[in-house]
């Protein structure tokens, strides 16, 4: 099912969770970390557990302490910012590439991608998409090479950055909204 209706959903759970990840950065990144003392979360098969009951230590797959998460907010700074930059990768990645992928299969599905295809966007996207994809680094193929440089929003992608990871200059906070913008207005206007 590739309908319009179902794509809309989609992005709008995709910015949904982007906000709550960011809202979770927000709580883990101040001393409101602190209420996760002594707090374990439990995985079974089918569901996670927040503050588990004794009878839920019967059945589970994994136990996550997070005690861990509070001693580097408290004693390694440096380890907790690294944590919080790989957070920011996820919540990117999950923002634009599923963002990308569900309005490409939406653009086949109703017969526009040559439409897609002409946005000042996609392209730029694609890349990015291709680069969030493989280690957040930039990994040109032929076809990639022969549209570089390309510049959207005043940040160019070029050809030295093959083999370069994927930097804030070039995904910042700002163009990753941007982007999610225009992939909705695409899909609303088609």
């Amino acid at each position: 099912m590739c309908d319009k209706q179902w794509v809309q959903n989609c992005l709008r759970h995709n910015r949904n969770s982007a906000i709550l990840m960011l809202s979770s950065m927000q709580l883990l990144n101040s001393d409101a970390v602190i209420q996760l003392a002594d707090k374990i979360i439990l995985i079974k098969e089918d569901e996670v557990v927040f503050n588990p009951l004794p009878k839920d230590f019967c059945v589970y797959k994994y136990g996550i302490d997070l005690n861990q998460v509070i001693n580097e907010y408290l004693h390694e700074k440096t380890r907790f910012t690294e944590s919080l930059e790989e957070f920011y990768k996820a919540i990117r990645r999950s923002l634009i590439k599923e963002s990308f992928e569900v309005v490409k299969a939406y653009a086949e599905y109703s017969n526009s991608s040559s439409g897609l295809k002409c946005c000042p966007w996609y392209q730029f996207a694609r890349i990015l998409r291709n680069a969030i994809s493989h280690d957040f680094h930039f990994r040109f193929n032929k076809y990639d090479l022969t549209l570089l440089p390309l510049t959207w929003h005043n940040v160019t992608i070029q050809s030295a950055m093959h083999d370069q990871q994927l930097s804030g200059d070039v995904l910042s906070h700002g163009i990753s909204w941007d982007l999610y913008n225009e992939m909705v207005q695409f899909v609303n206007c088609h």
